[in-house]
């Protein structure tokens, strides 16, 4: 902790007398660790404390009278959050594996890009409304609906005939999910004290890393063993047959869903708290106008013209055809309409003005917009590696990720203080070992995103220079590294705003950095994409001259072994700069992330504790 903090802290301290004892004794566990200094009026210190993370609640603050569940209730609620958030978390990431596998099916490797980006682009232009909705609706109903959307979704891809279908469902159940991602995070938050907080969405978190990290082992072995459409019935209830694929198709996740479902309709009640009398009294319209459809409309069209330009410039049209440019224009002038709205929606808009104005969101949001990107992209290319290049099975490519899962999910639960295990931080990542002295002497969550940021650079770049010629030790290693550093970072944002938020900010806060996270998956994956396809052809036009680039790519990711032999070379060849094209890009993004981590606030959330009771004093 700096000087400035610690004298800060000391204030606190001698101010202790004047409290009751139950509050001295908390403050004394938070802080006593410092001396006393010099005095700083009350006022400055939650000013600041709300400049760099978020607001303490009012010393009315409804939260204090309300009782909390326990229990078996507690656990029921915690588990059914977790059993939802895990088919919804796989769905990013189960079609890295399968892609190939779809890519062959539907011939449709300039595809590839659009199954990532139609759900993450949904999940992310929605995320504000279902914020919004928990807020002005209850939270209860909200939270059961989104997951029968996301169910609707799923099957609509599933039975899909095309790849357009497939796109279409994906698109669907981004909508649910987006409802799952920021509900999960609110109704758990709103089920345990504050200064529990931390700890069950570190829980979260680290359901949220494990599904994305096992999506891609459970895709591939679904794919060879049975049918790549398993990824999509994994939710939804539907009994498809088909000739080219197996007669049955199971519901491996069905169980999961409802088995939350039914949790949640029993032992969740949506608090008073959760919504504020003005949100709760305002008119249904009123609440139409808060979720902010146009907002969602213009970052989906927007995001619409970004993709289509990156998929046809360079691979099905010239850079300087009438489409690219129509559409990269279309998609400048979208986005100077979007930021003209929101900025006219004021509270209403889907980045709340007076939320962005905290240090800890405005700054964790461009921190997880660009981890995000970095991280989806990696799940979605370094399955093509091994089955492109290295020639494996999806099955083979799912159990060579596990480096990756491993590293990137394993969990430590680090307390903040010896004495108050509730206290308690979770955060991904077995890096928390050599780092858990920092954060458990000062609850700082800053290091591990600058720490994590930093190793994702290595990592990545690592990456780039996997060939068929590298070893095992190689990627293993180098899926280690760059694991270790999106374990410790990616979601830690979340995690630092659950705790530091006031309860009505709680989840419009969650809502827009899952919307950010999202939304850099959205974006980067399709610059991916772009940067894959199109340095393919240019390699392929130079090492492999006869074979037209349109019929490699509409091959598929896994075709590449049907060309004659004397080809084989040049084709893994260019497959493999397009990779490194690829992972070049992730370490240039993951370079940002760590350059703007520095901005991040140190608030600590022993200090932020110590200066609520000093509200509450008042």
């Amino acid at each position: 902790m700096s000087s400035e903090e610690a004298k800060r802290t000391g204030d606190i301290l001698a101010s202790e007398s004047s409290l009751p004892k139950s509050e001295a004794s908390d403050s004394r566990t938070s802080t006593s660790d410092h001396s006393p200094g010099n005095d700083l009026p009350q006022r400055e210190l939650v000013e600041k404390t709300e400049s760099d993370g978020g607001s303490p609640d009012p010393p009315t603050d409804p939260q204090a009278q309300v009782k909390y569940p326990h229990g078996l209730h507690l656990t029921a609620i915690a588990v059914a959050v977790m059993l939802a958030m895990l088919p919804a978390v796989m769905d990013l990431s189960i079609l890295a594996t399968a892609i190939p596998h779809i890519t062959d099916h539907f011939h449709s490797l300039d595809d590839i890009g659009w199954y990532a980006t139609a759900y993450f682009l949904t999940v992310a232009a929605t995320q504000s409304m279902w914020g919004k909705a928990y807020q002005f609706f209850n939270l209860k109903k909200g939270y059961l609906l989104s997951l029968f959307i996301f169910a609707i979704g799923s099957l609509i891809s599933g039975v899909a005939p095309n790849s357009i279908t497939v796109i279409i469902g994906r698109a669907i159940t981004g909508v649910g999910a987006a409802g799952i991602f920021g509900g999960c995070f609110t109704v758990m938050a709103f089920s345990v004290k504050p200064q529990r907080r931390p700890a069950f969405a570190g829980i979260l978190s680290a359901s949220f890393g494990i599904g994305t990290s096992i999506g891609p082992i459970i895709g591939g072995v679904l794919a060879d063993q049975l049918s790549w459409r398993w990824w999509q019935v994994i939710s939804a209830t539907h009994h498809y047959l088909r000739s080219d694929t197996l007669q049955y198709s199971f519901y491996i996740n069905l169980p999961l869903i409802g088995a939350a479902g039914i949790m949640i309709f029993f032992a969740f009640k949506t608090p008073p708290f959760a919504q504020h009398n003005d949100d709760a009294q305002a008119s249904f319209a009123e609440k139409i106008r808060q979720m902010d459809p146009v907002g969602a409309g213009l970052i989906i069209a927007g995001m619409a013209c970004f993709c289509l330009a990156l998929q046809w410039g360079g691979i099905t049209k010239a850079w300087n055809s009438a489409d690219v440019i129509g559409t990269l224009v279309g998609f400048g002038l979208i986005v100077i309409v979007f930021c003209l709205w929101e900025y006219s929606q004021g509270s209403r808009a889907m980045l709340v003005p007076h939320i962005l104005k905290k240090r800890l969101v405005s700054v964790g949001s461009i921190v997880i917009f660009l981890l995000g990107g970095a991280e989806y992209t990696m799940i979605y290319y370094i399955p093509i590696y091994f089955q492109s290049i290295l020639g494996t099975s999806a099955e083979g490519s799912g159990v060579r990720n596990l480096p990756w899962v491993l590293s990137k999910s394993m969990q430590l639960r680090i307390p903040q203080s010896m004495k108050r295990e509730t206290d308690a931080i979770s955060l991904p990542g077995i890096v928390t070992l050599v780092f858990g002295f920092i954060i458990s002497k000062t609850g700082h969550f800053t290091p591990y995103i600058i720490i994590g940021s930093a190793l994702s650079v290595v990592g990545a770049g690592l990456l780039s220079t996997l060939s068929l010629s590298s070893t095992t030790g190689d990627w293993i290693g180098y899926q280690i590294l760059a694991g270790f550093g999106m374990g410790l970072s990616v979601r830690t944002p979340i995690t630092a705003n659950q705790a530091l938020s006031n309860h009505r900010d709680l989840p419009a806060t969650t809502a827009m950095l899952i919307f950010m996270q999202t939304f850099g998956g959205a974006v980067f994956n399709s610059v991916a994409q772009s940067i894959f396809t199109n340095t393919i052809e240019r390699n392929l036009k130079a090492k492999v001259p006869e074979l037209a680039p349109s019929d490699v790519i509409n091959a598929g990711a896994t075709a590449l072994r049907s060309f004659p032999a004397e080809d084989l070379d040049g084709l893994i060849s260019s497959y493999d700069k397009g990779l490194q094209g690829v992972f070049y890009l992730v370490a240039a993004i993951a370079g940002v992330a760590t350059i703007a981590s520095l901005a991040m606030p140190w608030t600590s959330v022993k200090l932020k504790k110590a200066i609520k009771h000093k509200a509450l004093e008042a």
